[in-house]
């Protein structure tokens, strides 16, 4: 994200000055180049996911194995998408010019994104509290790579997503000039629907 931002032709009047326009480049272009690029890695994350799981056959996982922490991992689901609705919330507030509503936004983006965060570190805890011994398996083997590789990819958008925050409170945006919110909300969706399939794709059924 943060290699994305830096990326941006003029960073510092594009992340939270006007939209460039004559024939410049978009500042949201490296974003979406950035955000294919995740999209492959995290594509092929799945796909050794998958095959993983049709190795396993229909006993996978194995009965007596340890189970994920699926109240848990619904909680951040349901706290991460209440995230993504605040984050659109805000654009949509400051593209009207409403300057409390993109703040209220961001905000309540930025609390729900640490809440996230601290959803995980729960279930991580809850799942080594059942024990990683004889009865793990594959399936929390894969959970604890693609759990933590999402974490990471949240943690590295909560750094530029503050840094908006912040600016919103200086009155550096309009709705002409909120270039900041539109490449958060881009980078941020993407990590939402990304984990969306990634929760399905574990309690995908034998």
């Amino acid at each position: 994200m943060l290699f994305c931002l830096l990326s941006t032709s003029n960073f510092g009047s594009d992340w939270y000055g006007p939209e460039r326009r004559g024939g410049a480049v978009p500042p949201t272009l490296p974003m979406w180049a950035f955000l294919a690029s995740l999209a492959v890695f995290f594509a092929a994350a799945f796909v050794l996911f998958l095959y993983y799981r049709i190795q396993g056959g229909p006993a996978w996982p194995r009965p007596g194995a340890v189970e994920l922490p699926r109240v848990g991992l619904l909680i951040s689901t349901a706290v991460l998408l209440a995230s993504s609705a605040s984050l659109h919330w805000a654009q949509r507030s400051i593209r009207g010019g409403r300057q409390r509503g993109l703040r209220t936004g961001l905000l309540l983006t930025t609390a729900l994104g640490v809440a996230f965060l601290a959803c995980q570190g729960l279930n991580w805890a809850v799942l080594s509290a059942r024990g990683l011994g004889s009865d793990a398996n594959m399936l929390v083997a894969l959970f604890y790579a693609l759990t933590i590789l999402h974490f990471v990819h949240v943690l590295g958008g909560l750094a530029p997503l503050a840094f908006v925050t912040a600016r919103s409170f200086g009155g550096c945006y309009s709705a002409e000039r909120h270039t900041g919110v539109r490449l958060c909300s881009m980078y941020w969706h993407f990590l939402d629907g990304v984990w969306v399939l990634m929760c399905a794709a574990l309690f995908l059924p034998a």
